[in-house]
């Protein structure tokens, strides 16, 4: 499997679960928001996850592009910042 089906993928699934987690919570009202609600925790992770960096594409796309052209990364490159 190549490297850009695997993050085409990867970008589907982020936005299936997304999207599902929305759908639960639409269709459970606002009682899912409540903190005794596990659905609260289940929707706050799912956007949590598909925020983190490593979805980020343009962010990964520049480093990508400056590691093929010989560029260092710069500290505000890092994934751990």
């Amino acid at each position: 499997m190549s490297d850009c089906v695997c993050a085409e993928t990867m970008a589907l699934q982020r936005k299936c679960a997304r999207k599902l987690s929305k759908t639960i919570v639409d269709y459970s009202g606002a009682s899912s928001m409540y903190e005794s609600n596990p659905l609260q925790r289940y929707w706050r992770d799912v956007q949590a996850s598909s925020m983190h960096i490593t979805f980020n594409m343009d962010h990964l796309g520049e480093m990508f592009g400056k590691l093929e052209l010989g560029l260092s990364l710069s500290p505000k490159d890092s994934l751990l910042s």
